[in-house]
């Protein structure tokens, strides 16, 4: 016999579900950062192996590569406190609400990699 569902276990359950699928999406996402990462740093080097770089660009361009190593680093430590989180909430029986947290915890943070990786991008070596 099915035993009915109070209210706030049915909103548990939805709340659930779309940690579930937020947290899946962040999984996407991060296989898209990564990819998008290799991708620049492949691009950046072409462009510097096809022109010579003077001198006085070269301390630029070492510079948003500092930018873009660091935004990997961000995405990096944003990705091992989601696993973090998930693992700790799975552990206590609510790994979807866990990482949800997580999710809304680091959100700006992973705005902000998002951000500059784009504004390296588009500041950066001129892509014409």
């Amino acid at each position: 016999m099915a035993k009915k569902l109070s209210k706030l276990q049915m909103a548990q359950q939805k709340a659930e579900a779309a940690a579930k699928k937020t947290n899946q999406r962040i999984n996407e996402l991060g296989g898209h950062t990564s990819a998008l990462y290799t991708s620049l740093t492949t691009i950046q080097s072409l462009f510097d192996r096809i022109r010579n770089v003077p001198e006085e660009n070269m301390l630029k361009y070492e510079k948003l590569k500092a930018i873009r190593v660091n935004w990997k680093q961000q995405a990096e430590k944003i990705e091992l406190e989601y696993q973090k989180a998930e693992v700790k909430a799975a552990g206590q029986g609510a790994a979807g609400v866990g990482a949800g947290v997580t999710v809304v915890a680091l959100g700006p943070t992973a705005a902000m990699g998002i951000a500059t990786t784009f504004g390296v991008a588009s500041t950066g070596t001129a892509i014409s």
